[in-house]
């Protein structure tokens, strides 16, 4: 009995190992929410929105799909924290913008000594920086009257 607990302990040893060594990746979604506002004029107002704002070299569209209405795309972001990548999609429905921010991956490369890089972690600069961009479009999509929001249904 006690070399079944021992063998056991000793692969839960390893085990823990093993989970502190992998790639911890996250994601979160970001709600825009636009009354009386439809599909096809938010689909078109987002790719509007990327084109514009997400730089091409950063930011890359994988897949556009205006029968589904979502767009996916994977950006990378260089900052004193290092190097993340990030997969992107935006699912659009009536009245809602839905951003998910996923696959989330943090590399050391270009990273700047502590002193230089200031408070924080990592992951928070990086959850700053894509609410950021959520922020971003949704004052973008509000931008437009409320009018033509409603007249392009």
């Amino acid at each position: 009995m006690r070399k079944l607990l021992l063998v056991l302990a000793v692969l839960f040893f390893f085990n823990g190992i093993a989970e502190a060594q992998t790639n911890k990746r996250y994601g979160f979604t970001h709600t825009i929410r636009l009354r009386h506002t439809s599909k096809a004029y938010l689909f078109r107002k987002v790719q509007d929105w990327i084109q514009t704002n997400l730089p091409a070299n950063r930011f890359v569209m994988q897949e556009i799909e205006p029968e589904e209405a979502y767009l996916f795309g994977r950006g990378t972001n260089i900052s004193n924290f290092g190097t993340v990548k990030y997969d992107l999609t935006f699912y659009v429905n009536n009245n809602v913008v839905d951003v998910i921010a996923d696959n989330v991956q943090h590399s050391k490369e270009g990273r700047q000594p502590r002193e230089i890089r200031g408070k924080g972690t990592p992951k928070q600069h990086t959850k700053a920086y894509l609410n950021a961009i959520s922020v971003n479009l949704r004052e973008y999509l509000l931008q437009e009257p409320r009018e033509t929001r409603f007249s392009n249904k």
